[in-house]
């Protein structure tokens, strides 16, 4: 979760402000960096706590997934739907989700 203050705005940076308070509100979300400033993280940053630990569990159900909880396999796809219907703008029910086979992506049709 993204922690946010009601009617809270970032402030721009200026000569005798500390930014230090802006950070503290982030920084219980990440990992130490080790001394280390991100500034362009855009394709390179550490991940969130709850973002590594779910990439952590995401491996370790393909590594055993007899483990993958059944549940899941409903839920998952119902939060994708939900999620890009907010993105979008439409109904989660008029979403189709697949997979990115490799016939999908040479345009060849399965054999009859």
């Amino acid at each position: 979760m993204i922690p946010r203050t009601a009617g809270h705005r970032a402030r721009p940076a200026g000569p005798g402000r500390d930014v230090s308070d802006d950070a503290a509100r982030w920084k219980h979300l990440f990992e130490e960096f080790g001394g280390t400033a991100y500034l362009d993280c855009a394709n390179q940053g550490p991940f969130p706590r709850d973002s590594a630990e779910a990439a952590r569990r995401a491996v370790r159900y393909k590594e055993h997934p007899e483990e993958f909880p059944e549940a899941l396999y409903a839920e998952l796809p119902a939060r994708v739907r939900e999620a890009e219907g907010r993105l979008i703008g439409c109904a989660p029910g008029s979403i189709a989700i697949g997979t990115w086979s490799r016939r999908s992506r040479s345009g060849s049709q399965p054999r009859p």
